[in-house]
Parts: structure tokens; sequence; C-alpha cells
């Protein structure tokens, strides 16, 4: 009987460690985007640099972090993509978001802003490999950090929805895919061949 106590209290230990840890997860607790690189927390620092790149084209994205009162979202042609109010699918990528017609929403105040061309959004560039807190996700070099600053504060922080995004990858033709083209081109071939 001991033994099963015992072994109760040590599971409800671990599912609680399990929820602080999670608890963790950044919102209300960062000062700026710069300070959330710089491992504001204890976390590891980022190694980054700002970023003059293009932003068009087709990105990856997920959503990292955010410190706000106001409820901020990210929308692709209307379709909310992440949202501060329900941060679960914070971690998750989305494929294919298109910066251009991409806006983030400040919910509370009814602003939007463009991500392309706005002075509500910060990038920078990851120069190493960065491991998030709180979301057990690790960015490669060369991953975009995106910062937003939501029109209910005139503070400058631009950490009030954090995303990060790699460009996306055309989708490589699988080798099957070739040789299954050049076997029926064979036969295509071997049957002309045979007719004539």
């Amino acid at each position: 009987m001991r033994t099963l106590i015992t072994a109760i209290a040590l599971t409800a230990l671990l599912a609680f460690a399990g929820t602080a840890q999670a608890s963790y997860f950044p919102g209300y607790s960062i000062n700026t985007l710069e300070s959330y690189l710089n491992g504001q927390g204890g976390f590891d620092a980022a190694d980054y640099a700002a970023y003059t790149g293009d932003l068009s084209g087709s990105w990856t994205v997920t959503a990292i972090a955010f410190e706000a009162g106001n409820t901020n979202e990210l929308l692709q042609n209307g379709s909310l993509l992440f949202s501060t109010a329900d941060t679960s699918s914070f971690g998750n990528f989305v494929s294919n978001v298109d910066f251009g017609s991409s806006l983030f929403n400040d919910v509370t105040t009814s602003t939007s802003f463009n991500v392309l061309g706005s002075t509500a959004t910060r990038a920078y560039v990851l120069n190493d490999a960065w491991t998030i807190p709180g979301l057990n996700l690790t960015l490669d070099a060369g991953t975009l950090i995106l910062g937003f600053n939501d029109n209910g504060s005139s503070d400058g922080d631009f950490d009030d929805m954090i995303l990060a995004a790699t460009p996306t990858s055309a989708t490589p033709i699988p080798g099957a895919a070739w040789l299954l083209g050049s076997g029926l081109l064979g036969l295509i071939g071997l049957r002309r061949r045979i007719s004539n």
C-alpha cells in the first residue's frame, strides 16, 4: 500500500512539474523583443543580427512568444493563423504564408497592420540555432524572428507577438517519380518500335 501511495505521489509531482514548465511560456514577462533574444529570464541567448532581406514570398511560420495585455492575431487572407488568446498552436508551423497578404490584428483596439512595410514590425535573423524556452523547439540558423508592436502600446518593444519564419522550400520531386516517368517514356518508345 505504501508503495502505491508513493507511486501516486511521484506521478502527481511529475505532472505538476510538467505544468510548471509549461507555465514559463512567455506572456507578460518580456521587456522587449531584443531582451527576449538576449536570454531574458535565464534561458540561453540567441546569436542574431538585424534582418535586411526581403519579406515577400512564401514562408513557413510559427508563433513563439507574446507579451501583451491586448489580444493580437496573425491573419492571412482573413484566416486566423495564430492568436495570443489561444497559444495552443504556438510552436506548430504553418507553410506557405505570404506576408504580403498577412496582417497583424490588434483585436482589443480593432486595428490592423500589414506585415510588409509596417513600422509595427521588426525583424532579426538567427546566426546560430536557438532553443525556444517553454516550447521545446529549436530553430535553425537563418530563421527569421519577427516581432510585432500592437496599437495598444507605444513602448516600441515589438514583443506583443513574436514569430519565427523560414522560407518555404519548393517540394522536391521524389526520385521514384523520375524513375516512373523515364520508365513510361521507355514503354512508349518500345511500343512505337514494335508498331513499326
